[in-house]
């Protein structure tokens, strides 16, 4: 009893601390019941294969891409319960991409549209945009508007879920740029 009287103060110290540090964790990265995160973006998970391997997972808008090596395929995830993200991808026509582990496409990507389905195409849309060598980052598309060119190889992309009735820029004004695109779709 005499050495917990002797350190009651930094035990009650410790444990605060403890407990701080664990609402800190709660309160930045807690999803609600619908899969927003704190800053009211949907989370989404994505990855590419390009230069021969898969690249480690992004999410919610962080760019994935080396910029050099042309992206083959894509795999985008959310919660399963809410819905899907479903893409289009061009190479030399459109066709429905759909991703099947160990399976990867032969062909360089150039260009993507995607859509919602379910629950999230009720509340939310896809926003996205490419990179390639020519003409740099895109412009933001949303919703099954088309990111790319023809004749460039997509090398990097940024995935986004927003509120569908939100203002589309309002949610990507930490990426907005003004962008001159000559040779888009």
């Amino acid at each position: 009893m005499k050495i917990i009287n002797k350190y009651k103060n930094q035990l009650v110290i410790g444990a605060i601390t403890i407990l701080a540090l664990i609402a800190s964790m709660i309160i930045f990265y807690k999803l609600d019941n619908d899969g927003m995160n704190n800053y009211g973006i949907y989370n989404v998970k994505y990855k590419v294969y390009q230069n021969n391997k898969w690249s480690k997972s992004s999410r919610n808008g962080i760019e994935i891409g080396d910029k050099i090596n042309p992206i083959k395929n894509i795999e985008i995830s959310t919660k399963e319960n809410e819905g899907k993200v479903y893409f289009y991808t061009y190479t030399n026509e459109w066709s429905e991409q759909t991703f099947i582990k160990g399976e990867n496409n032969e062909k360089d990507i150039s260009g993507i549209k995607m859509k919602l389905s379910d629950k999230l195409y009720k509340k939310y849309k896809v926003c996205y945009r490419t990179y390639n060598k020519k003409d740099k980052w895109l412009n933001w598309a949303c919703s099954g508007e088309i990111s790319g060119n023809k004749k460039e190889p997509i090398t990097a992309i940024e995935i986004k879920i927003i509120p569908k009735n939100s203002v589309k820029f309002e949610y990507l004004k930490d990426y907005n740029k003004v962008l001159n695109n000559s040779e888009n779709f």
